[in-house]
């Protein structure tokens, strides 16, 4: 098996030339042919929800490493506001 680090969350397969993306405890892989279609319907997905109104993007900090995430959250009723 020979592997490249792509970044802390990917990383590449050169002899089956599989991608792996890994979320949390859920890892995608698929093979490199097929990583643009996913992209692809990531990146839609994105656009659905930035330009949705009942959702905002924000973003939140890990108070122990000092990182800063953006997060995708359901806009709060406006009775949440009073």
């Amino acid at each position: 098996m020979n592997l490249k680090i792509i970044n802390s969350d990917a990383f590449l397969d050169e002899d089956s030339h599989t991608v792996s993306v890994q979320f949390d405890r859920v890892t995608f892989t698929m093979m490199v042919e097929e990583f643009l279609d996913f992209y692809n319907t990531i990146s839609e997905i994105k656009e659905f929800f930035d330009s949705s109104p009942d959702y905002l993007t924000g973003q939140e900090r890990d108070v122990e490493s000092g990182s800063v995430r953006s997060v995708i959250i359901p806009k709060p009723d406006e009775d949440d506001y009073t």
